[in-house]
């Protein structure tokens, strides 16, 4: 006969199985005790993910399981507060060590199960590295620095963590001692040379290196014709006199000064930079029998000599002096000839010249052919023209390569209104804000300077935009009796 259990009564021997099913199963839901992992089975435990990438790394078990296993996380054999199936990861402390996990189980319906998984890892992490871009003026005694390319920024896995940023500058690709910082001044020494930056993007367990690098100028194409580092305007009067507008590199000026007389025979003149290697900005003049002459500056508002350094020129219809067009190191002269071609008269950097080449063609609707130097911000000198477009007068940008060529950006639309001016040029950094700019004289003789933003658009592409806002102002006014203004 069954003995009734006195609360429930059921049969004594029913209400003792039941215990036993009961405390199996709060058993089971024990989280395990600490103990080494000879202790378990010999069973296998995986561990799936990545052991750089994986936010979670899960723990699956290869016994039949009724979902009751129990786990404890191990890093580098030692026990951590983690009992879930899955561990969730602190890179802070758990990078650079070895994972492993152990499971335990008892079921009611496939006995008890141990095991312990093998090694897993190192943990670690990444850098997602963006590349950055030179900013800055490629001149003796400024500064360059690199900046992020766009809007990424760099990351990190597995989860987001603190990063750091170390620098280190090259000259030619050796490094420079001490140049350590994230600014950079430019020296002397680094004229003619390639200048780059590593950045080296870290965080707890890794690194990440990125490099930009420029060809330095051997001198800068407007680097101030009296020597103060600003860039400055020529204008010839009615009477010959050739003046020098000296600006101030806040967008204004100081005194003028008249520089030269008898200069009224010449149809063409330029400004091309240091042409000769002294370190001293230079004037090139063409005369009416196609004769080039170089006037050497003495780097104070003067002049050191002058001589003749071509002839035959007379066939070309414009003249652009763009600095280091093929970045050599060296200022050079850019041709168009009557039948559209354009011409690149490599500088020799000693007042004469390399082999001359045809770098394009199709040239030959364009008027008011100049070059501010780099304009986009690539460091790169361009060239800028204006197409009639029924009467829109648009100003178009040829982006130079740095090779001697163009690049991407092949005529693109910066501009209009600008058909009918007098004159049309490029000064370099007036303003002294970084960027190169571009003048304009109408015909009411009002010179208005137009503020470039290339920095900008070498950060961000098109979205950076071409011009500043304002985009430009009027820097002075009564110059529609000059002859030419340079």
């Amino acid at each position: 006969m069954d003995v009734l259990s006195p609360r429930f009564g059921a049969p004594a021997r029913r209400w003792f199985a039941t215990a036993v099913v009961l405390l199996t199963f709060i058993t089971a839901l024990v989280a395990l005790p600490a103990r080494p992992a000879a202790a378990f089975g010999t069973e296998i435990v995986t561990i799936s993910g990545d052991p750089v990438t994986s936010v979670q790394l899960c723990a699956t078990v290869s016994w039949p399981t009724d979902g009751l296993s129990q786990y404890r996380w191990l890093l580098d054999g030692q026990p951590t507060a983690a009992t879930g199936r899955c561990y969730t990861r602190d890179p802070l402390n758990d990078t650079g060590k070895a994972l492993s996990v152990q499971a335990e189980e008892t079921s009611r319906n496939f006995g008890y199960h141990a095991g312990s998984s093998a090694a897993f890892g190192p943990l670690g992490t990444r850098v997602e590295t963006v590349p950055v871009v030179l900013v800055g003026q490629p001149d003796a005694g400024h500064e360059l620095w690199p900046e992020f390319l766009g809007y990424n920024r760099p990351t990190t896995k597995p989860t987001a963590l603190p990063i750091s940023y170390t620098y280190a500058w090259t000259r030619d690709g050796a490094p420079i001692p001490g140049a350590t910082e994230a600014r950079y001044t430019v020296q002397a020494a680094d004229r003619g040379r390639r200048l780059g930056v590593i950045v080296t993007m870290g965080t707890v367990g890794s690194s990440a290196p990125v490099t930009a690098s420029i060809l330095v100028p051997a001198t800068r194409r407007a680097a101030g014709f009296n020597g103060d580092g600003t860039a400055d305007l020529f204008a010839r009067t009615a009477a010959g006199d050739l003046v020098l507008y000296p600006g101030d590199g806040r967008g204004g000026w100081l005194a003028p000064q008249t520089i030269g007389r008898g200069w009224g025979g010449f149809d063409t003149l330029l400004a091309p930079g240091d042409f000769d290697g002294d370190g001293a900005a230079d004037v090139i003049a063409r005369d009416a029998a196609g004769r080039l002459f170089l006037y050497q500056g003495n780097g104070q508002g003067g002049w050191k000599g002058a001589w003749q350094i071509g002839q035959g020129w007379g066939g070309f219809n414009a003249l652009v002096a763009p600095g280091d067009f093929n970045g050599d190191g060296t200022n050079d002269l850019i041709a168009r000839d009557t039948a559209g071609q354009l011409w690149l008269y490599p500088g020799n950097g000693r007042g004469g010249w390399l082999g001359a080449r045809v770098i394009g063609t199709g040239w030959g609707s364009l008027s008011g052919l100049t070059s501010p130097g780099d304009f986009d911000g690539d460091f790169a000198p361009d060239v800028l023209g204006i197409a009639y477009d029924y009467g829109f007068g648009h100003l178009k940008l040829y982006g130079g390569s740095g090779a001697g060529g163009f690049g991407a950006r092949q005529g693109s639309y910066i501009g209009d209104g600008w058909w009918g001016l007098r004159f049309v040029g490029g000064p370099g950094d007036f303003n002294g804000d970084g960027d190169a700019d571009v003048f304009s004289v109408n015909a009411a003789g009002d010179l208005t300077m137009y503020w470039g933003i290339g920095s900008m658009h070498a950060r961000y592409g098109d979205a950076g935009g071409d011009w500043r806002n304002p985009s430009s102002s009027v820097a002075g006014w009564g110059w529609g009796g000059f002859t030419a203004v340079f």
